[in-house]
């Protein structure tokens, strides 16, 4: 016969409260803390004299328990969730200091050695020509930097063809962020694209008449004024958003304005033009890309995001140089890593920075590793590590690590591992999955969890002559504060 000393328990919980309850009334996912010889739930905290068992009902409705533990026996601690981050190394300015050091005629290289802490690769670093570019005879940082994204960019893109996907390349810019120079019309963008498209707006003017609306989906159709031009705008919508539909565009109005808005992420339209055509009908248009005062974006700028569609932009926010312009699409030198999105209409959560002011400034390189690929039994959890090493033309260029890999506390991948694999000591018998995996899981895939640790000592099993003294550990997992909170109390933490 075979024994285990020193297990590990694991309970799971799901969005429940702790119970309180008889064992029978357990919801799916709920964990209660039972007391020895009582046929409900405590959620009182522990004495000394107390034996207790941790019960858990799973997601098949059946009862996982602990053995009965003696409260005097144990050592509780607790780890709130912490948040998973991907390193991330700059090369130049880093949003704070630093600069490309600028040289006439010289070759620019950029390695990287790289390293997920799984078998990718053996184990063993991999080592990569990442950019390479040589500068010409009157050279400035803009020039290197756009030159180097580029070519990084590039590089990337053909490795993610091949199914190898594990950085992304961006670049900063230290012009200073100007709140007032976001786009006056909603924009939207798409991870891993270049091209982004923007709505275009007609704010309508005048008294009397009618007015003709061209160029939007090739499609011209009559304003008539109607009372005021809120009710003008109004009736122009309930007239004219099918027709607009039908060609990828949705119509709306916000007071006097007609908005368009493409309805697919990639759809291309022609500005709007209105013009006159009895009474004083007429609009002022403000164009896809149209950003401060009349101002419009033209090819050579740079366009700012923020890191999301609803966080301000700043000097650690990346930056695109637009290529092209047509009509509502934008072309950006290199695809986005920002996630997709609608970004708002003067959110200030975009920026145009003018080419003249990001030539005038300091530039930076960013290197951000991504998640790498996760799958319960197959594909271990881990973060990738990487050095970026400089070619001797960076000379004294700054290089910063702003964000070291960590595997976070209370992640998904982190609970769902340890579940998968200390199922084990519940009678699963593989710790090598074997294709395909049928495995049920507790844990679930977006959710957060706090866990409590219990360390327990027993002596319940004797050899020939003695009593073994046998160690163990309960993880349990909590996916609300409010459960992990109430076992806090049980366990005096």
């Amino acid at each position: 016969m075979l024994s285990q000393k020193n297990i590990t328990h694991i309970f799971v919980g799901k969005d429940a409260a702790l119970a309180t309850g008889a064992r029978s009334a357990m919801s799916v996912g709920q964990i209660g803390i039972f007391k020895n010889g009582a046929s409900t739930a405590s959620t009182t905290a522990l004495v000394a004299t107390d034996k207790f068992k941790v019960v858990l009902k799973d997601v098949d409705g059946k009862f996982i328990e602990s053995p009965f533990i003696d409260a005097s026996q144990i050592t509780a601690s607790s780890t709130d969730y912490a948040a998973a981050t991907e390193q991330k190394v700059y090369v130049g300015y880093n949003g704070t200091t630093g600069s490309i050091t600028v040289a006439n005629d010289e070759v620019y290289v950029i390695h990287m050695n790289m390293q997920d802490g799984s078998r990718t690769w053996g184990e063993h670093p991999l080592f990569k020509l990442v950019a390479a570019y040589q500068s010409d005879a009157s050279a400035t940082q803009t020039e290197i930097a756009d030159a180097l994204v580029l070519n990084a960019s590039k590089n990337f893109e053909k490795e993610a063809a091949l199914g190898v996907d594990y950085v992304a390349v961006s670049r900063i810019n230290a012009g200073a962020v100007t709140a007032a120079n976001d786009f006056v019309n909603a924009i939207k963008v798409v991870k891993g694209s270049n091209v982004l498209v923007g709505a275009a707006k007609v704010t309508l003017t005048g008294t009397s008449g009618t007015a003709n609306v061209t160029g939007v989906g090739g499609l011209t159709k009559l304003v008539t004024f109607d009372t005021d031009l809120t009710t003008t705008a109004t009736n122009f919508v309930t007239a004219h958003a099918a027709a607009y539909l039908a060609v990828g565009i949705t119509l709306t109005s916000s007071t006097t304005s007609l908005i368009f808005t493409p309805t697919l992420a990639d759809q291309y339209f022609a500005d709007p033009v209105i013009t006159n055509a009895t009474g004083d009908q007429a609009g002022t248009v403000f164009t896809s890309f149209e950003y401060a005062t009349n101002t419009d974006a033209v090819v050579g700028d740079y366009l700012r995001l923020g890191a999301t569609s609803t966080t301000a932009c700043a000097l650690t926010s990346n930056i695109y140089k637009i290529t092209a312009i047509s009509g509502n699409t934008m072309t950006l030198d290199i695809p986005v890593v920002e996630a997709t999105a609608t970004i708002a209409a003067g959110s200030a959560y975009n920026e145009v920075v003018p080419s003249a002011t990001a030539i005038a400034a300091a530039w930076g390189l960013g290197f951000t590793a991504k998640a790498l690929a996760f799958e319960v039994g197959m594909k271990k959890y881990a973060k990738l590590n990487f050095q970026v090493q400089l070619g001797e033309g960076f000379a004294s260029t700054l290089l910063t690590t702003n964000t070291t890999a960590t595997k976070g506390e209370g992640t998904y991948e982190q609970v769902a591992e340890n579940e998968w694999f200390l199922k084990g000591n519940r009678g699963a018998n593989y710790r090598v999955a074997d294709w395909p995996v049928s495995n049920t899981l507790n844990a679930t895939s977006g959710t957060t969890y706090d866990c409590i640790n219990v360390d327990f000592t027993n002596d319940n099993a004797t050899d020939i002559s003695s009593k073994v003294l046998s160690f163990g550990s309960l993880l349990i997992y909590t996916a609300v504060t409010q459960a992990n909170d109430a076992l806090k109390t049980v366990f005096g933490l």
